[in-house]
């Protein structure tokens, strides 16, 4: 048997040859949970000392990102170890495509008693996270107490049995309400109730967060990881008294952070910065493992393929596609990170040196009180620019290098990325050295994304209206080169181009052939994918998305 470097110490430490696999597998995702707020990754308060010991005794990938902004497409991530672009669930209506499979179907098959126990509506069943477990239960809004006494009840109920648990600890999520025990820990919070009515306002950059109240709203969150450390403390202690612990591959993971207005505004789901992307990923298994901070950069779709490798089950193809091999890691990455949320797609594009963020929009919701009852409703539009930060020297992603760096080489991956989705269209126009290109595309059934530029240009979508997207390319040299996808209507189509007092419209986009107008060519994308869809979400689990503030 291959010994991977990171299994090396562990085995030479046992003086065996070979490296026994884990007999169970604990996975726990921690919602919005931010990596700079643990010990493990170096924060001043002590918010997870439980957390903190188990990446003292195990692995410490530094450097995790999630594949996405929001639970759902993350999670789905998280069990498939395929990327949003891939699995297709990137919307409130997307559901697991039979034609795939789950990380608790591969366990389940191997013999493993499955298990999961959620918070969250987006890690339901009716999105397919309960394929392969022979029992699956989420409740909304349950705090970490319930999580940990649901496991612990099950695991006593199959003392013998390989299994796999999952858990979702919901807790650091807004409304920030921690038990008055952890509430006091940090100090008071009095400018800030917790509550979405009060924290939902500042989803928008135009209203960013005041000091007070970001002070406060940190307080209570830290207050909320506190908590639930705690928790998954008890349940590690559970294990541990049960003999069965050191036994158990231990993963603890996030499907995203929490902005408090680093980049001017409060929430996620509305870009892809460090804040909200960079997670943390944790794990344990003293018979192979040995500890050790991991620098290489990692992404939520790796779980699945490294899980099985240290329980010693064969791994898919699926899970091969791409998760890397953690335990022998290369070192070079590139990861593109995307988001439907709120808006059309927007993307990342994550090296271990750089991050390039595309241009696009967003138009989130927010909580409040109207006519007496509270409820959500939109907030105005936001564009954003392109951006590229140095990783490496600005972890914090303060000093935007765009477009003194346009990051060619990140562009180039995203074209690939994007080519490979075989969903887009390519419309190429060359540049008026001396006056701006306006592009104006309309549709009656609404644009499922904006157009990306395949080139290092800084295109600015200056509307963004959900059925007219319009793009203004600067004067220069060369062409442009945007990708487009399309909606699923064939009908009321068009594209006008303005490019000072000259106007052409091309009355139908969807032509066989390629077509072209003021010197732009369009050619017609390879191949249309279906959309995934279907989730049909029961009343209870609606008002929990209301309540939450995700949907209007």
């Amino acid at each position: 048997m291959r010994i991977p470097h990171l299994l090396l110490a562990a085995a030479l430490a046992a003086g065996c040859t070979e490296v026994r696999p884990a007999s169970n597998f604990l996975l726990i995702s921690v919602d919005t949970l931010r990596r700079d707020h643990l010990g493990a990754y170096g924060y001043e308060r002590d918010t997870s000392p439980r957390l903190a010991r188990l990446g003292e005794e195990g692995l410490v990938f530094e450097d995790a990102v999630s594949t996405s902004n929001w639970t759902l497409p993350a999670h789905v991530s998280l069990v498939t170890g395929l990327p949003p672009a891939v699995h297709g669930v990137t919307d409130d209506q997307g559901v697991l495509g039979r034609e795939l499979t789950t990380l608790g179907e591969v366990l389940d098959a191997a013999g493993f008693a499955t298990a999961g126990f959620t918070s969250h509506v987006y890690t339901d069943a009716v999105y397919g996270f309960g394929r392969g477990m022979h029992e699956f239960r989420t409740r909304p809004d349950q705090r970490a107490q319930r999580v940990t006494e649901a496991a612990i009840t099950w695991l006593d109920a199959h003392p013998t049995e390989r299994f796999f648990l999952f858990l979702h600890y919901f807790d650091p999520h807004w409304p920030f309400a921690p038990p008055e025990e952890y509430r006091e820990r940090f100090g008071p919070a009095d400018a800030v109730s917790g509550e979405l009515a009060t924290l939902s306002p500042h989803f928008h950059p135009s209203n960013p967060l005041p000091d007070a109240l970001r002070r406060d709203a940190v307080t209570l969150y830290d207050a909320e990881i506190a908590y639930t450390d705690a928790e998954i403390g008890r349940l590690l202690d559970h294990l541990e008294r049960a003999g069965r612990l050191d036994d158990t591959l231990v993963v603890l993971v996030s499907d995203h952070g929490e902005e408090f207005g680093e980049h001017g505004t409060f929430g996620h789901g509305t870009h892809l910065h460090a804040e909200v992307t960079r997670v943390p990923f944790l794990a344990r298994y003293p018979p192979a493992l040995a500890p050790a901070r991991i620098t290489e950069p990692v992404w939520l779709a790796d779980v699945p393929r490294f899980a099985l490798t240290v329980l010693g089950v064969a791994v898919p193809e699926q899970f091969l596609a791409f998760g890397a091999d953690l335990l022998a890691p290369t070192g070079e990455r590139e990861l593109v990170l995307e988001t439907t949320r709120w808006g059309p797609r927007r993307l990342a594009v994550v090296t271990g040196e750089r991050a390039l963020y595309t241009g696009g929009s967003y138009q989130p919701l927010t909580f409040e009180e109207r006519d007496g009852e509270t409820g959500p409703r939109l907030l105005p539009p936001v564009p954003l620019a392109p951006h590229v930060y140095d990783r490496s020297s600005d972890p914090g992603e303060t000093t935007d290098l765009w477009p003194a760096d346009a990051a060619t080489e990140e562009w180039e991956t995203l074209d690939v990325w994007l080519a490979a989705a075989r969903d887009h269209a390519l419309l190429t126009c060359p540049l008026d050295p001396e006056r701006e290109t306006v592009l104006t595309l309309s549709t009656s059934g609404g644009w499922p994304d904006e157009p990306y530029s395949a080139g290092a240009l800084p295109i600015v979508v200056t509307s963004i209206d959900t059925r007219t997207t319009q793009v203004t390319l600067p004067p220069g040299t060369g062409a442009c080169d945007l990708r487009l996808q399309l909606p699923s209507e064939a009908s009321a189509v068009r594209l006008t181009l303005a490019r000072g007092t000259d106007e052409a419209q091309l009355a139908s986009f969807f032509v066989d052939d390629p077509s072209e107008v003021l010197g732009c060519t369009y050619v017609p994308p390879v191949e249309r994918l279906p959309a995934a869809g279907g989730a049909e979400l029961d009343e209870e689990q609606r008002a929990q998305l209301e309540k939450l503030g995700y949907v209007e």
